[in-house]
């Protein structure tokens, strides 16, 4: 089966490959999308849209995307704030995605941060570093943590639905350890 992992953002991290291949196989990439902070939504959905069809039409049969989440910044007065762009890219993503998959007959899900780092780098609280070392630790070679991002999507797709092939992904049987197992 082949699979598309996604970390959106305006450098969106993607991860695709087939389960069972070994990690040196699974392909990364970051596009980069138009729209970083602006108000220019529909540019940002647009170039998402052409590079979600372009990638699916390769062939992709499951996308497994990062929810999304929203951080909040302190504002001039202080108090702390959502940019209402940032929420519009970021739950306009998840809704194209599954819209795009729905269209092309491809399964979408998606997976919570913190349970992709809980499974990935040990904690919950996962920094941006652990995630690169934890894609590294398994055989990956992402160039960025928008792609170690998106190799961790592709993993818990591999753990929860190819146990066969967790092995291959998860050498220090990490996801048994978590999870009581």
């Amino acid at each position: 089966m082949h699979i598309l992992g996604l970390d959106f953002a305006t450098q969106t991290g993607v991860a695709y490959g087939d389960a069972g291949a070994p990690p040196s196989r699974i392909q990364t990439e970051t596009w980069s999308l138009p729209g970083g902070g602006g108000e220019d939504v529909g540019e940002f959905m647009h170039a998402l849209r052409a590079r979600l069809d372009d990638r699916i039409m390769r062939g992709v049969q499951l996308v497994i995307f990062e929810a999304p989440y929203v951080a909040m910044h302190r504002g001039n007065d202080q108090r702390m704030h959502h940019s209402p762009n940032q929420i519009r890219r970021a739950f306009g993503a998840a809704a194209m995605c599954e819209e795009v998959c729905y269209a092309r007959g491809v399964e979408c899900r998606e997976v919570v941060t913190v349970t992709l780092k809980k499974e990935f780098a040990f904690h919950g609280h996962a920094k941006k570093p652990d995630m690169i070392r934890a894609a590294q630790a398994r055989g990956f070679r992402p160039q960025n943590d928008h792609e170690a991002d998106a190799l961790a999507c592709f993993t818990h797709i591999i753990i929860h639905d190819f146990p066969h092939f967790a092995h291959l992904y998860d050498p220090f049987n990490q996801f048994a350890r978590v999870n009581g197992s």
